[in-house]
């Protein structure tokens, strides 16, 4: 079976840093690997088949909890995991069913 995995990130540093992580554990894994700049370049694929999303919580467009919010609306059942340095968020993901919160 194969991850469907998908970074949603706007700054490059954390890109570079998740993706080299995640390229790791795609090579023992079957796993396909997606990253996407904004909320709106995210909401344009069919995001159905990401089983696992790892989330920033403040991006140039829209902010991640907004966007889980929507999903979960929306039906997704995949994964969250959130990405952030603002404690001030973790309940809310809570909230969205988020697998984790770093």
């Amino acid at each position: 079976m194969t991850i469907n995995v998908c970074i949603l990130e706007d700054e490059e540093p954390y890109i570079r840093t998740l993706e080299e992580l995640l390229r790791k554990w795609q090579a023992a894994n079957s796993a396909d690997l997606s990253v996407c700049r904004s909320g709106e370049e995210f909401l344009s694929l069919d995001y159905s088949h990401f089983s696992l999303l790892f989330l920033d919580i403040r991006l140039g467009d829209t902010d991640g909890v907004s966007l889980a919010y929507r999903l979960r609306q929306d039906g997704y059942t995949g994964e969250l995991v959130f990405l952030t340095a603002y404690q001030e968020y973790v309940f809310e993901g809570y909230n969205v069913r988020a697998l984790n919160y770093y």
